[in-house]
């Protein structure tokens, strides 16, 4: 008996340390990789700052309890005024693409193995603060910026914000602005709506939420009479991998089946699952998505994404979620006229300002990764469970 114990304790130990011994060693490669990708260089600008009507600061991966991501974070909150007086005529919008805490990463792990309630109680036994004062942390956080700066943040929720039993983060954010997915419009000040929509989907886009964003494409062409600008932006991050699907539902069965999910992956392409919406065949219905922002990996990139190989359509896509912010400037009729990143420098009186860096332009990665397809597994059934809970 004691032996069987043993080796429970064993098995539970390796679910929940491995995933994240090699995510560190997978995070060490990417900020290597992404510092030494190719350097795009400012060039010249080819608008003035009249044109300049909407800005739009992205960050992401806060992990409110986590030492090293609030280090990387430092600065961000005071030094967003003065980078945002840049453009004292533009409408300015902060969004925060998800993990805003650390939470217990193990609860996730197990939730995915286990029943909810023995995966609750065993993470109790982890380290780690409480996810339920991270959380609070956080939002007293979010608030006091938007109160001290007068700029409003859309925040948008991460798998880490699902590693907290009470699900405070996810809450807050419904009650906030109204689901974990929505539909943001600007207006001028003089309540003139601007044509650019900014749409949150959550996560990540599995089947339900491609569904639920091909519905708000349908709405917004019936409403406007055309294809209004858009920028999307989520969690994850998976315009990186080749992952021509993005999370589909199709691709959750099949890590459900097998662990070997490097061989399962490299195999998926977009004519995979031709009956189930994803993202690549939702986008490309459109026709005027001006950006897709994501957070999740740990740095700050962009990436030209191409889901149908080097021959067909290409979409702008950045991720926030490195040490830099990342701001995309558009003009009055919802264009995208340059996308920017600053860092924030600690001066000698103690304050921070934004100091301007070339983007990193990074490559897409030639597999989805163990790790990620992993955490896309059992992130998917925690996300789910709450939604059965609600």
């Amino acid at each position: 008996m004691k032996i069987v114990r043993m080796l429970t304790l064993v098995s539970i130990s390796l679910t929940v340390l491995l995933p994240k011994y090699f995510y560190s060693m997978q995070e060490a490669v990417r900020e290597d990789q992404a510092s030494s990708s190719t350097q795009a260089p400012k060039g010249t600008k080819n608008y003035t700052l009249a044109d300049i009507a909407i800005a739009i600061a992205y960050t992401s991966d806060h992990h409110e309890g986590n030492v090293e991501q609030a280090a990387k974070k430092e600065g961000f909150n005071e030094m967003t005024p003065t980078l945002f007086s840049r453009w004292p005529n533009a409408i300015k919008i902060e969004i925060r693409a998800g993990d805003h805490i650390e939470g217990k990463e193990a609860q996730g792990a197990l939730h995915a193995f286990c029943d909810s309630l023995i995966a609750h109680a065993c993470s109790c036994f982890t380290g780690g603060s409480n996810p339920k004062d991270e959380a609070n942390t956080a939002i007293h956080k979010i608030k006091d910026f938007e109160n001290s700066t007068g700029i409003h943040v859309a925040a948008g929720p991460g798998n880490h914000d699902f590693y907290d039993n009470d699900y405070t983060i996810p809450n807050w954010i419904i009650e906030r602005h109204g689901s974990l997915c929505y539909v943001i419009t600007l207006k001028k000040q003089d309540g003139t709506e601007l044509p650019l929509h900014i749409i949150c989907c959550g996560v990540g886009t599995d089947q339900k939420t491609c569904e639920w964003l091909k519905e708000q494409f349908d709405t917004i062409i019936r409403e406007k009479g055309y294809a209004a600008p858009i920028s999307v932006f989520m969690h994850y991050d998976e315009q990186r991998g080749n992952n021509k699907n993005w999370i589909s539902d199709a691709e959750i069965a099949k890590f459900t089946k097998t662990l070997d999910v490097y061989d399962k992956a490299q195999k998926h392409d977009a004519t995979a699952n031709p009956a189930l919406p994803t993202l690549f065949k939702i986008l490309s219905t459109y026709g005027n998505v001006q950006e897709v922002a994501t957070g999740h990996s740990h740095r700050s990139d962009l990436i030209q994404w191409q889901p149908n190989g080097p021959t067909g359509e290409t979409y702008f896509t950045l991720c926030a979620g490195g040490d830099k912010k990342i701001v995309s400037l558009y003009d009055a009729q919802g264009n995208r006229l340059d996308t920017l990143f600053f860092k924030a420098q600690k001066t000698a009186q103690g304050t921070y300002e934004p100091v301007e860096v070339d983007p990193v332009i990074a490559q897409p990665e030639p597999s989805f990764s163990w790790d990620d397809a992993i955490q896309c597994w059992w992130n998917h059934k925690v996300v789910n469970q709450w939604y059965t809970k609600k």
